[in-house]
């Protein structure tokens, strides 16, 4: 009899965990999808989310310094000039086009932020990988997108210890913070098109 009831108790548990399962599973496209006034970018990302086309960029900084922060930016801002309009290009082509574009020109993106680190001063470590990485959840406008594994550029800078910087290549969607034109707050707003110049900062 106890064997009967401890083999039941265990399948109600398997069901339950599988129901579990499900509804986090349907609710999460929900928690996407139902966000109030969605602008045509935040439905085209969560699109892209759906049939697993985003890819995005990290760079992480060596720790939270302002030195570290600052040489984070300078990274980002030598990879754009070196790369900005060749990526800008291939997106119009599709998220293949530019996950390839980046898996052939890894190594000439480390060399570049390498090149601009030494140039300031920084002796650490610098590494680039492409590939299906793990990464964490982010906020873009109103959609939060789940931590997991993305289609990604990811440069380390040193021990990779500080805030990162982000963006999402593809599709060409990123955050910028404007000034509201009343009171001079900050707010979030869509660019798309020239969106190597205008990318927000965060950290993880």
């Amino acid at each position: 009899m106890q064997k009967h009831f401890s083999d039941a108790v265990r399948d109600w548990l398997l069901i339950l965990t599988g129901a579990a399962v499900l509804i986090a599973a349907l609710i999460l496209p929900l928690r996407l999808a139902l966000s109030e006034n969605l602008t045509s970018e935040e439905q085209r990302l969560i699109d892209a989310w759906r049939n697993g086309e985003i890819i995005r960029i990290h760079i992480i900084a060596n720790s939270d310094s302002p030195v570290d922060q600052a040489l984070k930016l300078k990274v980002r801002d030598a990879l754009i000039d070196a790369f900005g309009s060749l990526l800008s290009r291939a997106g119009e082509q599709g998220g293949d086009v530019v996950f390839d574009l980046l898996e052939k020109n890894v190594g000439e993106m480390c060399r570049v932020a390498q090149a601009c680190a030494i140039q300031n001063g920084f002796s650490g470590k610098v590494s680039a990988e492409v590939g299906l990485l793990a990464l964490p959840e982010k906020q873009y406008g109103s959609v939060t997108l789940p931590a997991g594994e993305y289609r990604a550029l990811r440069v380390t800078l040193g021990q990779g210890a500080g805030q990162n910087w982000w963006c999402v290549l593809y599709p060409q969607l990123c955050l910028a913070l404007a000034q509201t034109d009343s009171g001079g707050e900050s707010d979030f707003m869509w660019l798309s098109g020239q969106i190597f110049r205008h990318w927000l900062l965060v950290g993880d």
